[in-house]
């Protein structure tokens, strides 16, 4: 098997496209006797260059999830329970405790677990 082949073979099963492109790429800069040191180095800095701006919007965005995180929950859970520990010393009722225990052990962990997969997700290193 020849090396163009070989380098096509791998480019057609190969699941990431960029690295495909790469290797269609040095193929055809093989086969048609091109500068491969040169092509090598302008598809690096251009995958860099791609790699340092899905960098930098992934920190705008992780920027703005812990803006929210930080208002929604920590300040909202502990504006709800400052508020509703006051309302059920004025009303007397045992349902504002189940209400707050709710909040606190089951509503806040789900919410950070729902935080935690969103930033998983829009994560750019996968």
């Amino acid at each position: 098997m020849t090396t163009s082949a070989a380098i096509k073979k791998q480019a057609k099963i190969t699941p990431s496209k960029e690295f495909r492109d790469l290797l269609f790429g040095i193929n055809t800069m093989i086969t048609s006797g091109g500068n491969l040191g040169s092509y090598l180095k302008d598809r690096s800095n251009e995958l860099m260059g791609d790699y340092r701006r899905r960098i930098r919007k992934y920190s705008q965005d992780l920027s703005l999830y812990v803006e929210m995180y930080l208002t929604l929950i920590i300040t909202g859970s502990i504006f709800f329970i400052v508020l509703s520990s006051i309302i059920s010393t004025i009303s007397a009722g045992l349902g504002t405790i189940l209400v707050q225990t709710f909040v606190v052990f089951i509503l806040l962990p789900l919410l950070s677990i729902g935080f935690i997969i969103l930033i998983r997700a829009t994560s750019p290193t996968g």
